[in-house]
């Protein structure tokens, strides 16, 4: 049985209340005319414990959380607001500008809805806030293929985490010895008792060294980009 669903249309969301925590002022001006724009009512907190006290008193539609805040950390709060009556549902967007896997499994085991690195543009917040909203009002009626939607997204933002980890140990890794060739080619070519023989074969070994050496660089941007 082949099973059609008719495309999600994130710019249909009704306007929603959204809490934006964050410590910094000019991160929560940004989010908030981005949202408000959108005609959405923005609530804003500075840190975790005005964020809690907010969310108590308004039960928002959807939550835009910093991690690293002073005081209560945005994991924390996630966690205490999901224990509050009606915060289970609501869906919590981690931003963040620690772009690492481990980072990004806190904040998924924290019960977090989904994840953006800073410096986040307009367009993306906008869209993931309305993914976020729409799923939120489908759930209810089709929570097994959310929750499978969810689960295929955070699988292939765990793949892209760890192969830019990868990347950044091979290029780690790789870096030191190939820089040792050069040095030692060009110590060779330099060295007065060199043969005219061995001048060649290191000129060779640096210009080898050199091209390897742009492939993992090159690696390195593949791996950001």
């Amino acid at each position: 049985i082949e099973v059609r669903s008719a495309p999600v249309d994130v710019q249909a969301t009704e306007p929603a209340t959204i809490l934006v925590v964050d410590d910094i002022a000019s991160n929560r001006a940004l989010a908030r005319e981005t949202l408000e724009d959108a005609g959405h009512r923005v609530i804003e907190a500075i840190n975790g414990a005005e964020a809690l006290t907010l969310f108590e008193q308004t039960i928002p539609d959807c939550v835009v959380l910093d991690i690293r805040m002073p005081g209560l950390s945005g994991v924390d709060v996630c966690k205490r607001m999901h224990d509050l009556p009606g915060g289970a549902e609501v869906p919590i967007l981690f931003l963040t500008a620690l772009r690492d896997l481990d980072t990004f499994d806190q904040a998924l085991q924290a019960g977090g809805f989904d994840f953006l690195t800073k410096p986040v543009s307009p367009a993306e917040l906008l869209v993931r806030v309305r993914a976020a909203l729409f799923l939120r009002k489908t759930s209810i009626e089709r929570s097994g293929l959310v929750e499978l939607m969810r689960q295929q997204r955070d699988h292939l933002m765990r793949a892209v985490l760890m192969n830019e980890r990868l990347a950044s140990f091979l290029v780690h890794d790789l870096k030191g010895p190939v820089a040792g060739l050069q040095l030692a080619a060009d110590m060779i070519r330099r060295d007065a008792q060199s043969s005219d023989k061995s001048r060649e074969i290191a000129g060779r070994m640096h210009a080898q060294a050199g091209e390897l050496l742009r492939m993992i660089l090159g690696l390195l941007d593949l791996s950001k980009g």
